[in-house]
């Protein structure tokens, strides 16, 4: 995992530890926008396109100093939202109506750090400041709810991931009122209301959480140190005992595809397995870099390296294929894969300091 510039550090020195490294660790945080099916069986994968037309929309911000996406999501190609933090904070949530990227400019103060959704009218966004935001109209975020612990008095919503409308989860962390003190929390959202999960204090920062299908196992990937990439913990839950896994400071990351979820550390990809980690794939010696995202296991993207240029990588089920790289090089972030299309955030930091995303979308369609 490339480290974190200086610069990016300086624009977000006002915000205290576990929520900078939310936003930090997002660096390689991508996972598909909708539940992924296969057209032609589960057993049967054709090996999916690779004729993608490839280009680039600057989010340049008209009333803050900088803006940095970081969360992406969206339920078809005329519905994707981005959030992520600008200065001062009018800009911070986006949205692409399937010809041009808008934001409203007023000023909402809440730092939105985690999107996620199931439709039009069906949608979430987190923070930093201990608050829900709900979409059930298409357009409008409301507030829907608060929530702080006993001793902990600010939660900071990493990242929101469902199952279905009536099984959302999110994970984070709370912090002191001092903000010396934090630790990882779980929650989910039953339908009606969202609640935090009674675990043990641990003093560690998840990024992602995703639930494997056929087990009911949720698991999750959480850092001890996002500052030097050390202690990267894969961990499940069954919703009362958390059981550590694996730990390593080779980069990690979860992914979910149909229902199972895929666990990266370094260049191999591992399943959840009977209280385990099982080998699924070794990508040594290929393009792949970190992630995998898609929509089976036959079609997905990941972060590439090739000849030491840094990209955009594609794999077909046989082979990988270098598909995007920019000029010059910036720095990736998030992605979102849709039916035909693809979005990926990126950020301009040594020239403007504006977000970038990378749209692929297929020929012919």
């Amino acid at each position: 995992m490339p480290a974190i510039t200086a610069k990016l550090r300086n624009l977000h020195a006002s915000l205290t530890m576990p929520a900078l490294l939310i936003i930090l660790f997002t660096t390689f945080s991508v996972y598909s926008c909708k539940k992924n099916s296969s057209p032609t069986g589960p057993d049967i994968l054709q090996p999916g396109r690779r004729d993608y037309v490839w280009t680039v929309d600057t989010i340049k911000p008209q009333k803050t100093s900088f803006i940095y996406l970081d969360r992406i999501w969206g339920s078809d190609r005329e519905n994707v939202w981005a959030v992520g933090s600008g200065s001062p904070d009018k800009e911070m949530t986006w949205h692409y109506d399937g010809k041009v990227w808008r934001t409203d400019s007023v000023p909402k103060n809440y730092y939105p750090t985690a999107v996620f959704g199931f439709g039009r009218n069906d949608m979430w966004i987190g923070n930093i400041n201990n608050e829900f935001y709900r979409c059930t109209d298409g357009k409008t975020f409301k507030l829907f709810s608060t929530h702080s612990l006993p001793d902990y008095p600010r939660t900071l919503i990493g990242e929101i991931w469902g199952a279905s409308p009536d099984e959302v989860y999110a994970i984070g962390n709370a912090e002191t009122e001092k903000r010396d003190k934090y630790k990882m929390i779980i929650m989910q959202f039953n339908g009606k209301s969202w609640n935090f999960y009674n675990i043990p204090d641990m003093v560690i920062q998840p990024f992602w959480i995703r639930k494997q299908q056929n087990s009911g196992i949720l698991l999750i990937c959480a850092v001890e140190d996002a500052w030097h990439d050390k202690g990267f913990t894969i961990l499940s839950f069954d919703g009362k005992k958390i059981k550590e896994l694996y730990k390593s400071d080779e980069f990690s990351s979860l992914s979910y595809m149909n229902g199972e979820v895929y666990i990266s550390i370094g260049k191999k990809v591992y399943k959840y397995k009977n209280g385990t980690l099982a080998l699924w794939k070794d990508f040594t010696n290929t393009i792949f870099y970190a992630r995998i995202f898609g929509r089976n296991e036959s079609d997905f993207f990941c972060f590439a390296r090739k000849d030491g240029k840094f990209g955009i990588g594609h794999y077909n089920g046989t082979d990988f294929q270098f598909m995007y790289s920019p000029n010059p090089e910036f720095p990736f972030y998030e992605g979102c894969v849709l039916e035909n299309e693809v979005f990926f955030l990126g950020h301009d930091f040594d020239r403007t300091g504006y977000s970038l995303i990378i749209h692929g979308k297929l020929k012919g369609d």
